[in-house]
């Protein structure tokens, strides 16, 4: 049996990571695929249920992809910016060993016994088995290709540079061989773009990327807009019972975005955690995307981008439960 596929790291999730197996020996009954995640201090965390493929021909090819999102922590950013030495990031990868074996039925004759058919025994055996030990990253990049991954040392950044607005915080995460990711709260120099805050109703937006770092920006303007849908009345005798309304909550973020930070703003729309600074507090409030969409011209210097989040609440203005 020979397995491909995983021989580099840090591939990304969000995208098919397939492995083929080749060269199965003949009477092989089925292939057992294993995944083994790793504690950050390299103890072993959990041990997947063994996936069995049967009706083999001699080569297969399977999307792991699907059973390492499934041993994904849940998505939870960092909210400590005083560090200022880069530290390991436990969140948005895993570090995991997928375990390949073959594995064949057959018979022996139980112990001190004649050769009889009542005294065969059968069980399974491991033929061969391959093991491959990788950081997998809760990312992605739009292409239809399978088995995307990053380098050790590679910048979790969708733009060349970080944009910096002076008295917010911000940060930026890198592979690393040993720990995964690293957060960095110092941006070097060659990263930083300082740019100016605009308008006195800007809010500032913290986003998971496509690359499972995270990346920022500062919206100048928005509007708020709560909504109701009636849940309808009963007309009793002598008077109307209301039974009150569904509530949502909507805020719409509105900026002019240079073409060369874009990409933050594609990448935020299908964000899988967003975030409300609140400055004062200096707290986050989770955000949803609401089904948003990016047009681009390539001839704009500059695209006007007006984008809608719901705001969760547990407001319930209404006489049902």
């Amino acid at each position: 049996m020979v397995v491909s596929g995983l021989s580099s790291n840090f591939y990304l999730s969000d995208n098919p990571i397939f492995i083929n197996i080749s060269n199965i020996a003949s009477g092989t009954s089925y292939i057992e695929i294993i995944l083994t995640r790793y504690n950050a201090d390299g103890s072993v965390d959990v041990v997947s249920t063994p996936q069995k493929l049967y009706n083999l021909n001699n080569n297969i090819s399977l999307d792991i992809a699907p059973l390492v999102k499934s041993f994904m922590p849940e998505p939870l950013h960092d909210k400590n910016y005083s560090n200022l030495i880069q530290y390991a990031f436990n969140n948005n990868f895993i570090k995991a060993k997928v375990t390949v074996n073959e594995i064949k039925f057959t018979y022996q004759m139980a112990p001190g016994t004649r050769t009889t058919r009542g005294n065969i025994e059968g069980f399974f055996v491991t033929l061969s088995t391959q093991s491959f030990t990788n950081h997998f990253i809760r990312g992605g990049k739009r292409t239809y290709d399978s088995n995307q991954n990053l380098v050790a040392g590679q910048n979790l950044l969708v733009t060349d540079t970080i944009p910096i607005w002076g008295g917010y915080p911000v940060d930026y995460y890198t592979t690393n061989s040993s720990s995964g990711i690293v957060k960095n709260n110092t941006i070097p120099t060659n990263l930083k773009e300082e740019r100016s805050v605009k308008g006195c109703n800007a809010l500032y937006v913290k986003f998971m990327n496509s690359l499972g770092g995270y990346s920022y920006w500062l919206f100048e303007n928005y509007e708020n807009e709560e909504s109701n849908d009636n849940l309808g009345s009963v007309l009793r005798r002598i008077s109307i019972l209301d039974l009150g309304n569904d509530f949502d909550s909507e805020i719409e973020l509105i900026s002019k975005i240079p073409a060369r930070y874009i990409a933050l703003m594609k990448d935020l729309i299908i964000s899988k955690e967003i975030y409300l600074y609140n400055s004062d507090a200096q707290t986050w409030m989770r955000i949803l995307s609401n089904n948003n969409k990016i047009k681009t011209n390539p001839f704009d210097v500059n695209t006007k981008v007006k984008l809608k989040f719901a705001v969760p609440t547990r407001y319930n203005p209404s006489l049902l439960w």
